[in-house]
């Protein structure tokens, strides 16, 4: 098997960018020859910057088993969970990083020909996640249960309180690790590629 490190910084990750050497259209073709049984790479799956355009919301303090929690679920394209055809790898391994210790970062392994296919032509560089919700969804503004008769919020909404603005956000509480998707737009701005290995 053929170790070769690829590394690419950019948010968007251009078709025919040289890395180490190798260019995209040489990878195509080790790939059409069969010589890429599978393919992992890195990336910024999720940053923790609020409000998003979900407006979901998650504790600084769960963020590191939260991460951890994605370790073995699938890699799919567009969230199809329904669809066996939409799993085109697993997640290897996930972590917190980045400067602010904000970013979530994971280690993908595509194991199919259509997986990897999309990867070298450019089309899986932008990621959403998604989770089993195991505790309540507690409202930003307030503290109480969202979807209780509590509070009179609503996700999105802006509310001065005590003299400040505050966007109603959806803080999830102790969720698990669900799957990591291939997206066009993702619910996180931000998401990319950090690098790839074969």
């Amino acid at each position: 098997k053929m170790e070769t490190l690829l590394a690419s910084e950019p948010a968007v990750v251009e078709a025919e960018v040289l890395w180490a050497g190798l260019d995209r259209g040489e990878l195509r073709k080790q790939h059409a020859a069969g010589e890429l049984q599978e393919l992992e790479f890195e990336a910024v799956v999720f940053r923790a910057q609020y409000p998003n355009w979900n407006y979901v919301r998650f504790r600084d303090e769960e963020m590191d088993a939260f991460a951890a929690s994605f370790v073995g679920v699938p890699f799919l394209r567009n969230h199809d969970m329904q669809d066996i055809a939409a799993r085109d790898g697993i997640v290897t391994a996930c972590w917190m990083d980045g400067l602010d210790h904000s970013e979530m970062h994971a280690r993908v392994k595509l194991t199919t020909e259509e997986g990897i296919r999309d990867f070298l032509g450019g089309r899986i560089d932008r990621f959403s996640i998604s989770w089993f919700k195991r505790g309540e969804t507690l409202c930003s503004v307030c503290g109480k249960d969202l979807f209780g008769s509590e509070c009179p919020h609503m996700p999105g909404r802006t509310y001065a309180i005590g003299g400040q603005s505050l966007t109603c956000e959806m803080v999830q509480i102790e969720p698990i690790g669900r799957e990591i998707s291939a997206v066009n737009v993702p619910a996180s701005s931000g998401t990319h590629i950090l690098n790839e290995a074969l």
